[in-house]
């Protein structure tokens, strides 16, 4: 698959069918291939094997773990479940509790 339909399918499907199943925050990326020209950190191998390379992520919020369950079992995550094996080999997910913003445009207000 190309670079420009895998972005398109992580931008232009993905992103809205979680919009539309109901995320509260979300963030899609993609990543340029790999090459070792911006990663000069001294000590430390950004090399990893080509199975272990991301090549995209999305990042969604909601409000619970059964809001993300809702969102997951809707019929706009059914539908991109269902042709995912024609862009991606696999996905990971993680759970996530607790995030610190590196920037901040207003003063810290902890709930």
């Amino acid at each position: 698959m190309s670079r420009r339909a895998f972005r398109g399918y992580v931008h232009d499907r993905i992103g809205p069918a979680l919009h539309e199943a109901g995320a509260r925050d979300l963030r899609t990326y993609t990543f340029l291939p790999w090459t070792s020209l911006p990663h000069p950190t001294p000590g430390i191998s950004h090399d990893n094997p080509t199975n272990r390379r991301y090549h995209g992520c999305v990042v969604l919020g909601a409000d619970s773990r059964a809001a993300v369950a809702e969102i997951l079992a809707s019929k706009h995550v059914a539908d991109l479940v269902a042709d995912q094996h024609t862009v991606v080999t696999a996905v990971h997910a993680f759970t996530v509790e607790h995030t610190e913003p590196v920037i901040r445009t207003g003063p810290l207000v902890r709930p």
